[in-house]
């Protein structure tokens, strides 16, 4: 008889004798797999917990829970209904609320209306841009859309240029972040919020020095805004020695922005570039598209204003964002507030009454109470996590994840939104020796660091987890470490029978 024919009946008689003894068999395998499981649970509860047992956690305040994705098992936590500072850990909620209410192939819209008619190559009305919280819009498709209308013929406009940016309304900042230093110097994380809204609410300042030594440096805007953008330029060119000094500060008033330049520039450096917020993006996006109509060869005989689209007025034009599930990618994967209150100011235009915040929190709170119920003290400010007021708890962001990981109309865009450990997005030198093991969304302001997402055993098993960490005392670094090798253990955890 043939060997391999053999050892198939031989096995035949083997699970013939267990189906004859089936009910024992079963119990003692179910509780040989119980133990197993018990024990493999044990340990590795053992092992989280030494692991989080050092100093950077003793003087630190922290939450942190671990749940099997397939099971909806929490296999570990600690502090987990602890009320904490979520940072942008709270993208998570909002990439969430947005892919369930709008859904992943939602887009942002940018029209060209006018009024009139148009006879030969003068348009005898007004031209309108509407804008609907397009996070993606810069000014090239600005400058295009202009181009094409003069290309199709129009040459002249009698009336005005406006620039309706009623879709969105309340304050143009993100709510629940008052830094009087960024306020003062607008690092580019700080963008204001705008229907009709331009280069992720920025401006970039290309400086370089002057001819000669003691000649004013060079300063000018990558993109002008005629009447809206200025500077007041006090950067002084110096020898090659000295070192480069670049002070920036805004000037903020009614309608104008002035950057305000003060320091020193070596003779021989390079063109450097500073990406700094503006303070209003309607009337940035009026000034842009008053230097780029007349750059395009369209004569306005009326002014480039702020108003809002007209009733009857006629479509020409629309302009789409790429969908909403590449708009979270990068909104996750860089940590981009602009785009997260964007995103949530559109939510609350869709689902609610108007295009604000809070409109848009209602509409994450509805979300939230389909997946589980606040604790006591958790609290949302917006929709970025910038902000020292907002208040998470590990256990809500875990039921977000195990929700989401368990959606098939949105999970997967959800999951892709995240960075990549070891590979991409704001992980990408993390976990490099395990990577692509651990999906997840960083959260750092100064004193906190979360990291929330997915992590994946070495043999299949998939867990959701989130590790806020408040108070820090020392450097953000050691309670990275802490996160990743936290993770490292949980790689190494054979998934549950």
């Amino acid at each position: 008889m043939d060997t391999r024919v053999e050892q198939v009946g031989r096995r035949f008689v083997r699970v013939a004798g267990w189906v004859r003894r089936g009910l024992r068999v079963a119990v003692v395998c179910t509780g040989l797999f119980v133990a197993v499981s018990a024990h493999a649970q044990s340990t590795l509860q053992t092992d989280l917990s030494e692991i989080l047992d050092v100093r950077a956690m003793r003087d630190a305040e922290f939450g942190v829970q671990v749940v099997d994705v397939r099971t909806g098992q929490v296999v570990f936590a600690e502090g987990e209904v602890k009320p904490l500072i979520p940072a942008s850990t709270m993208k998570v909620v909002t990439a969430a609320t947005a892919l369930t209410s709008l859904g992943p192939s939602f887009a942002f819209t940018t029209q060209m209306f006018h009024t009139g008619e148009i006879e030969g190559d003068t348009l005898k009305g007004d031209l309108i841009l509407s804008g609907h919280g397009d996070p993606t819009l810069v000014v090239e498709r600005v400058w295009r859309l202009l181009r094409d209308l003069r290309q199709d013929g129009v040459r002249r406009i009698e009336g005005n240029v406006l620039v309706d940016d009623t879709y969105f309304t309340g304050d143009h900042l993100i709510p629940g972040w008052n830094k009087q230093q960024d306020l003062d110097e607008g690092p580019s994380y700080f963008p204001p919020i705008g229907a009709l809204q331009l280069d992720y609410g920025a401006a970039v300042l290309v400086v370089r020095p002057g001819a000669k030594l003691g000649d004013p440096a060079s300063v000018t805007f990558q993109t002008p805004a005629e009447g809206y953008l200025s500077v007041d330029n006090k950067l002084v060119t110096v020898g090659s020695r000295a070192r480069r000094r670049v002070r920036i500060q805004r000037v903020m008033s009614e309608g104008k922005l002035t950057f305000q330049l003060e320091g020193s520039i070596p003779i021989d450096e390079p063109p450097r570039r500073y990406r700094r917020a503006i303070s209003d993006p309607t009337a940035f996006a009026v000034g842009v598209i008053d230097s780029v109509i007349d750059e395009v060869g369209i004569a306005v005989q009326g002014d480039v204003q702020a108003g809002a689209l007209p009733d009857g007025a006629h479509r020409l034009r629309t302009l789409y964002s790429p969908p909403l599930a590449s708009v979270l990618m990068d909104t996750n994967k860089y940590s981009s507030n602009y785009m997260a209150e964007s995103v949530l100011r559109a939510v609350g235009a869709e689902t609610g009454e108007t295009g604000n915040t809070e409109e848009g929190l209602k509409a994450v709170r509805a979300y939230l109470a389909e997946v589980t119920t606040l604790h006591p003290g958790e609290r949302l400010v917006n929709g970025s996590g910038l902000s020292r007021d907002a208040r998470l708890t590990a256990d809500t962001l875990t039921h977000v994840l195990v929700d989401m990981a368990n959606r098939p109309s949105a999970g997967p865009e959800f999951v892709g939104s995240l960075s990549i450990a070891g590979r991409d997005g704001t992980l990408i030198r993390r976990l490099r020796d395990v990577p692509g093991m651990v999906r997840g969304k960083t959260g750092t302001i100064d004193g906190v660091h979360g990291l929330a997402g997915y992590v994946e055993t070495s043999d299949g098993g998939l867990y959701a987890f989130a590790f806020l960490v408040n108070e820090i005392r020392g450097g953000v670094h050691t309670v990275k470490a802490v996160h990743d090798a936290f993770l490292r253990r949980i790689i190494s955890e054979p998934k549950s029978p």
